[in-house]
């Protein structure tokens, strides 16, 4: 269950499976013609940056070892260092929230979100997880680390008035428990 496999031209299989989540990147892969298995661990979320370890390790190894995928570690090492200046380039966008545009949304939100502020930082956080929010130049927000680094987030209203948080890309979630809201 959740394996993958792939067949390279020359015949040679790779089966393979990867995750992570809060900083943290795994991936394990078997080469089963060669009895060759390959196991990476990085302490680094998925994205943005994550995943080309990985793949870098695994590209050199079959370019190294099997001839396969030559130039493609080139391309992965690439990639990461466009992540790192896409990471940069928001950060350069990025700006500290404004505690009074913000204060009327803080509060408990379906789905267990939870919108607070520590001092002048304002957190997005669902359970365990606490995603800092910065805001852009458009008065979006975006999440500014942890999981989700560099998704944009929303702080809008119903109809009704209620606050409402969208994560984008994900779901939109109301405010249950906060100043003025239903039940509060």
């Amino acid at each position: 269950m959740g394996w993958i496999r792939n067949r390279f031209c020359d015949g040679t299989s790779l089966v393979w499976h990867n995750g992570g989540i809060d900083g943290f990147t795994s991936y394990i892969g078997f080469l089963p013609e060669h009895d060759l298995g390959l196991v990476v661990l990085n302490a680094m979320n998925p994205t943005p940056t994550g995943s080309f370890f990985y793949l870098y390790v695994l590209n050199l190894l079959l370019g190294e070892r099997f001839g396969l995928n030559r130039g493609v570690p080139a391309k992965v090492h690439a990639g990461y260092l466009a992540a790192v200046e896409d990471l940069r380039a928001l950060g350069r966008r990025t700006a500290p929230t404004d505690p009074g545009a913000t204060a009327p949304y803080l509060g408990h939100y379906e789905g267990g979100y939870r919108l607070t502020r520590d001092g002048r930082d304002l957190n997005l956080r669902l359970g365990p997880r606490t995603m800092p929010l910065g805001v852009l130049p458009d008065g979006d927000h975006v999440v500014t680390g942890g999981l989700l680094v560099g998704n944009g987030v929303r702080l809008t209203r119903d109809v009704d008035g209620t606050p409402r948080i969208e994560v984008v890309g994900f779901e939109t979630v109301r405010r249950t428990v906060g100043p003025g809201a239903p039940g509060a």
